[in-house]
């Protein structure tokens, strides 16, 4: 489990920073939207985050992603912001992009206009089943201060940035419930 050694923003940070972001788009002819992909990892039977080290959420645990880049395929971008925020690699050395992708079991749009502090956000998630056999470790990197795995049960998703708890939420915990026989109403 990551130890928090980065100071989190307050709620003061936060709103402060959200607004100078929103300021410096306001000046377009319509209202941006931002486009990320989200990477929900799994491997044996824990959840890979990242901690944020800078704003916004600095401190706060969350999934390795990040902005669709305008030249590339959002399947692409999560694979991309999954290496560089977390360096997955084997003894067999690093995981390559085609072997991530063949890794994905699902995906998921999340688009509620308000489900982020910054903006309109819209996000697709997608679900990587690492198999078990290899252990898989993880080391952060580009935005991130902090990578590891996480046991799912004991998983504090107040610490959780933003949007990030109904992405786990959705695309995890009813997911665990529905393979021990419960479904989610």
């Amino acid at each position: 489990m990551i130890e928090n050694k980065i100071p989190i923003a307050t709620d003061e940070e936060d709103r402060r920073w959200n607004e100078e972001f929103r300021a410096k788009w306001s000046g377009t002819p319509y209202p941006p939207m931002f486009v990320t992909a989200d990477a929900v990892v799994l491997h044996r039977g824990k959840i890979l985050l990242i901690r944020r080290a800078g704003m916004p959420g600095r401190g706060r645990l969350a999934l390795p992603g990040g902005y669709v880049e305008h030249s590339e395929l959002i399947q692409d971008a999560a694979v991309r912001e999954l290496i560089e925020e977390a360096g997955p690699a084997s003894q067999r050395g690093p995981l390559q992009p085609q072997f991530l992708k063949d890794c994905i079991t699902g995906w998921r749009l999340f688009d509620d206009p308000k489900r982020a502090a910054r903006g309109r956000v819209i996000t697709i998630a997608y679900v990587f089943d690492l198999p078990d056999q290899d252990k898989v470790d993880v080391t952060a990197g580009d935005d991130a201060g902090a990578a590891d795995w996480h046991e799912i049960p004991s998983l504090d998703t107040a610490e959780l940035f933003e949007e990030h708890r109904e992405i786990l939420q959705e695309m995890v915990l009813s997911r665990q419930l529905r393979r021990n026989g419960y479904t989610p109403r």
